[in-house]
């Protein structure tokens, strides 16, 4: 066929663990095993709930942004409920993640 551009389906994937170790898949089956691990991972990130969802920032935020302190977060004043313990750093900062973006 010419003139003719064909999308190939991939032919090798990179798997790099957690020790920095890399393993090279090109066998049909491994690769296409491994993009659909890493879609359900990706995909599926915040299934079991999201810190996110926490009682204090739905009440603030709402589930879709359409809470009453939602402008705060827009213009940058908004002061976020102290979070539990295991919070993670990442969703605590939630006023300086807001205000880069």
């Amino acid at each position: 066929m010419e003139g003719k551009i064909s999308a190939g389906a991939t032919a090798q994937v990179t798997i790099t663990s957690r020790d920095g170790t890399t393993t090279e898949l090109t066998a049909k089956d491994e690769v296409k095993r491994a993009i659909i691990n890493s879609n359900e991972h990706k995909y599926h990130q915040t299934e079991g709930g999201s810190e996110l969802l926490s009682d204090a920032l739905v009440q603030d935020l709402g589930c879709f942004g359409e809470g009453p302190l939602v402008e705060q977060v827009l213009k940058g004043t908004y002061v976020p409920p102290q979070p539990p313990p295991q919070t993670s750093f990442k969703h605590a900062n939630i006023q300086t993640t807001c205000r880069g973006h």
